[in-house]
């Protein structure tokens, strides 16, 4: 990565388990289900991106990249967080976003982007 480029890198709070999918997927369906990811959960219908969200992404000025949670571990150990998380990647340069508490608490794919708008202000 140029040190000069910045990514969105986004944390899953979900493995890539038969247990961790198929909990996110009946959360999807079934009324009253908790999802184990939020992240998920809003910016997801059942196994496709939402319109809305996938806009907002290619609408962005800079690339965004997503990663489940284990595997976000294996490729950049140390960066242990509450998941769901959004980090920001500057070159060498890591700034958290918003972590797991932050973002089990939007309601709404809408909220979310409002929010990273917010903090990319910064």
């Amino acid at each position: 990565m140029e040190d000069n480029k910045r990514e969105l890198i986004f944390v899953y709070n979900a493995t890539l388990s038969l247990g961790s999918l198929a909990k996110d997927f009946l959360a999807e369906v079934l009324p009253n289900q908790p999802a184990e990811c939020n992240l998920c959960s809003i910016t997801y219908s059942l196994a496709f991106k939402k319109k809305v969200w996938k806009e907002f992404l290619e609408d962005l000025d800079m690339p965004s990249s997503f990663y489940l949670k284990d595997s976000f571990r294996k490729k950049f150990p140390g960066r242990e967080e509450e998941y769901p998380a959004l980090w920001l990647r500057e070159g060498e340069k890591w700034k958290l976003l918003l972590d797991g508490n932050a973002m089990d608490k939007f309601n709404d794919v809408e909220s979310l982007m409002d929010a990273i708008v917010e903090v990319l202000k910064d």
